[in-house]
């Protein structure tokens, strides 16, 4: 099993400051290398059809690109949990949770994995390094001990994890595009109907 993970939002809580209401992890899943192959076929192919030179990044690219991506992927052996935490709501209830950005990451890594413990298969699991060398080194660490080493011999136990620029990785790319369209599902924006017309039967969001 290969498993990619991206986020959308951010961990701030200055909201008048324009800090995002919403924070979200997308785990993407994929049961073997024939699957992860097709998929990244599909991808390059995608890349070439649209004639596109930059990464697929859901904030960036249009929403022409959104639809016929998020269609070119409909055909394709993947599944998905999304965490959404409402940070209005938590801050009130658990605001510990952000003392820090990687107190915020490890508590939702930290949920995102209990959800999604009884369907991993020894996963291989990607991380995009853009949050930064110190950064993924710690989250890194944090998934080891809490659901890798400590668990070791347990199919369920993460097997490795790689920290990869996204663009070298089509599958985090992948789980990019589910954060962006679950994040505006859950913000109710105009294209909202983007998660539902396109990925709602690929997996499903878990709300804070």
């Amino acid at each position: 099993m290969i498993l990619a993970i991206d986020e959308s939002g951010d961990a701030g809580k200055k909201f008048w400051r324009g800090s995002s209401r919403w924070f979200l992890l997308a785990a993407v899943m994929v049961d073997g290398d024939e699957s992860h192959t097709r998929i990244k076929k599909t991808i390059s192919d995608f890349y070439a059809l649209n004639k596109l030179d930059e990464e697929l990044h859901f904030s960036h690219n249009s929403d022409e690109i959104h639809h016929k991506f998020l269609h070119s992927m409909m055909s394709q052996d993947f599944s998905f949990v999304c965490y959404a935490i409402n940070k209005t709501k938590l801050i009130r209830t658990k605001p510990w949770v952000f003392r820090s950005r990687l107190a915020l990451y490890n508590y939702a890594f930290g949920n995102l994995f209990t959800e999604l413990r009884p369907q991993l298969n020894s996963p291989t699991v990607l991380i995009d390094r853009n949050g930064g060398r110190w950064f993924t080194k710690a989250v890194d660490k944090f998934l080891y001990h809490n659901f890798g080493m400590r668990h070791k011999g347990d199919a369920h136990a993460i097997k490795t994890i790689i920290t990869d620029d996204s663009e070298q990785q089509p599958l985090i790319q992948l789980a990019d595009y589910v954060a962006g369209s679950a994040n505006h599902f859950v913000h109710n924006y105009s294209d909202a109907n983007l998660f539902v017309e396109y990925l709602h039967e690929k997996g499903v969001i878990v709300f804070e």
